[in-house]
């Protein structure tokens, strides 16, 4: 529905409960940046849940998001030591996390946890948001943020392919 379901978790729960007895596939798509037991909570009631790691490093991640990454690394591990299959996105943008230093920083995470993703998706920058700030009177930071798009798949493609030499399941798109 969109926002942050785990800030709403005891509601959540019970519509996942619901689900259940109505047996009803359940996905929860969270960025993970909760008190644990929100996650706790929902877990037994959820079929897929879907997060992404936007960066390795925590000032970065602070810096483009305005939080660390501490508990959204912490809940991924949680998540790891269930038996709920999960999803990992990288949204790749320039000049922020398109290093492949980042991309072995996931690798080496992703590699340590208990339970590994069911996919690791790496989602391409678009400059979709572009039009809704400009509706708003915000600036558009993204602004010059225009990379080559052939230049761009050619990274990616090189990302995906480093983190399936590790038995990743990483895929493009």
């Amino acid at each position: 529905s969109g926002g942050e379901a785990l800030l709403q978790w005891k509601f959540t729960k019970e519509i996942l409960q619901q689900c259940r007895e109505k047996e009803i596939h359940t996905c929860v798509e969270s960025a993970l940046n909760v008190d644990r037991t929100a996650l706790v909570e929902v877990l037994p009631y959820t079929d897929l849940f879907i997060t992404d790691i936007k960066h390795m490093d925590t000032e970065v991640h602070r810096q483009w998001t305005g939080a660390g990454n501490e508990r959204i690394l912490d809940n991924i591990c949680c998540l790891a030591q269930s038996s709920t299959p999960f999803v990992i996105r990288l949204p790749i943008i320039p000049n922020v996390n398109d290093s492949m230093e980042h991309i072995k920083a996931v690798s080496d995470f992703l590699r340590q946890l208990e339970t590994k993703p069911v996919q690791i998706q790496f989602l391409r920058f678009r400059r979709l948001g572009e039009d809704k700030y400009r509706s708003l009177g915000y600036p558009y930071i993204m602004e010059n943020c225009n990379p080559d798009r052939s230049e761009f798949e050619a990274r990616i493609k090189e990302m995906v392919d480093y983190m399936i030499s590790f038995g990743l399941p990483a895929a493009a798109g």
